[in-house]
């Protein structure tokens, strides 16, 4: 992935730019990391559509994993790495 799409996923979803099946993953990790997490029932019809279950079910574990680290560093203050290039509040 060039660093030009791995930016372009942070905006999610975009007709142009992914296929249909990047589309209906970017839409159900979306769904399952807003707070309160909930994937609309197209969305996630359309990610089994895409997918597959046994790959939903991969794509749920790996979004769930990101979300518990993120959520835990957020609340260690530890930086992030990488993409996203913030920094902490004491930093």
């Amino acid at each position: 992935m060039s660093a030009e799409d791995a930016e372009a996923v942070r905006n999610g979803p975009d007709e142009k730019r992914f296929t249909p099946a990047e589309n209906a993953a970017l839409r159900f990790a979306d769904g399952m990391t807003k707070t309160p997490s909930h994937v609309e029932q197209s969305d996630f019809d359309l990610v089994r559509k895409e997918w597959g279950d046994e790959a939903v079910v991969e794509l749920a574990g790996a979004v769930a994993t990101e979300n518990f680290s993120s959520r835990f560093n957020h609340a260690f203050e530890i930086p992030a790495e990488g993409l996203a290039g913030r920094k902490t509040r004491r930093g």
